[in-house]
């Protein structure tokens, strides 16, 4: 009976261009652990992280904008490869720290 290699346990027949360069990429070593500390740290992290997002509570709102702001919003969007509601909340958070900031000031 012939062994599995790495390349017969992936079917790389059902994989797009991406996963078959990652799947070289760690063939061909360009990957390291990391130290198990370090790992732990980030594992703890990005699972704060995750538990902050899954926390989060989200509502739904309707905004009524002139056509050349939803036009600039899109814009703007578009040229910081995100969707227009990831930066309406990026620019309101934004604007929400600096009039806290500016509050604090006073």
């Amino acid at each position: 009976m012939k062994k599995k290699t790495k390349k017969d346990i992936f079917d790389f027949e059902y994989l797009d261009d991406e996963e078959r360069e990652l799947i070289e990429s760690i063939e061909n070593g360009e990957w390291k652990s990391l130290p198990k500390q370090e790992a732990k740290k980030k594992i703890i992290a990005m699972q704060k992280a995750a538990k902050q997002f899954m926390d989060s509570k989200t509502k739904v709102i309707s905004l009524r904008l002139p056509i050349h702001m939803l036009n600039d919003l899109n814009t703007l969007a578009n040229k910081h490869d995100v969707s227009l509601d990831v930066l309406v909340k990026i620019l309101l958070d934004k604007e929400i720290l600096r009039t806290r900031q500016n509050e604090k000031r006073k």
